[in-house]
């Protein structure tokens, strides 16, 4: 039983190194302790062997596996190849080590100790009022004060026409003259009611409102053209009325009267001769000469 304990375990040991070296090593091996011990062990023996083998190779590369020590350099691998009978190689790679950096604190800035009985005085910059602006005075005599206050009066008479306005304050401001050109004109008599409209819308927006003022002149002008084909802008008519006429006005009831009524009040008036003849007697209401005056 002893001697073939002692087989067994040369078995064993050779089985080991037949898996580690290779089939012609153990055969040559098995031949030469065949010729040592010269006993030849029978079929049974070597399978038993053969299993003792296997058990012993296992456990061999389970405890080799167990205390085998990984790298520890980042992205090393550690390859263990595990020889068995019809195994494939495994290798196992291990996990690469990330690496730590380590940043320090950033450094506080240093708040400055304020000086002991240091005061700070900020200074408001001293606030400038808007100057005011200056009152304008609506009575004050100037073109521009004229030309608003006949455009707030244009609607006491419907038929005044106010185009081309052209205001002149002659000088000692005791005088105005007010000329428009209408573009448009349907023939001689609206054109002379026209020029009666404008003369008491000019009354009613001048004469008392602006005290230096005493006398207006109301001019219309007109387009002539001459036997040669020359065409011409000239004063159509012109109606002149004074402050003291222009007090006795009853501005709200002289507006129902026919505009060219007011040529029967006027100072003085003017028509063009080329205008005067082409208006028919009855047209001319009571005016019975082209001039007054």
């Amino acid at each position: 039983m002893a001697v073939r304990a002692v087989i067994v375990t040369l078995l064993a040991v050779g089985g080991f190194f037949y898996v580690l070296m290779g089939p012609l090593v153990f055969d040559a091996a098995y031949w030469l302790l065949g010729k040592v011990v010269r006993i030849q062990a029978d079929r049974r023996v070597r399978i038993g062997a053969s299993l003792v083998l296997a058990v012993v190779y296992l456990a061999s590369m389970e405890y080799i596996g167990l205390n085998e020590k990984p790298s520890t350099q980042p992205g090393a691998t550690s390859t263990t190849a595990i020889a068995a009978a019809a195994s494939p190689t495994v290798s196992v790679t291990a996990a690469a080590t990330p690496t730590i950096v380590v940043t320090s604190a950033p450094t506080a800035t240093p708040v400055p100790t304020p000086t002991p009985g240091a005061t700070s005085t900020i200074t408001a910059s001293p606030s400038v009022a808007p100057s005011p602006s200056p009152t304008v005075n609506p009575h004050a005599l100037t073109v521009a004060n004229v030309t608003q206050s006949l455009q707030d009066n244009r609607h006491l008479m419907v038929s005044a026409s106010l185009q081309n306005l052209k205001v002149t304050i002659e000088p000692g401001d005791q005088i105005v003259d007010v000329e428009v050109h209408p573009t448009s004109v349907w023939n001689e008599v609206w054109f002379l009611k026209t020029a009666g409209a404008n003369a008491l819308v000019a009354s009613k927006a001048i004469l008392g409102w602006y005290p230096t003022v005493l006398r207006i002149q109301v001019t219309l002008d007109a387009d002539f053209t001459d036997q040669f084909g020359k065409s011409t802008t000239e004063p159509g008519v012109w109606i002149i009325f004074t402050k003291e006429t222009a007090q006795k006005f009853d501005y709200a009831g002289m507006a129902k009267l026919d505009s060219d009524a007011i040529f029967c009040d006027a100072d003085r008036y003017w028509v063009h001769p080329a205008i005067w003849k082409n208006i028919s007697i009855s047209d001319r209401g009571c005016m019975t000469s082209p001039t007054k005056g």
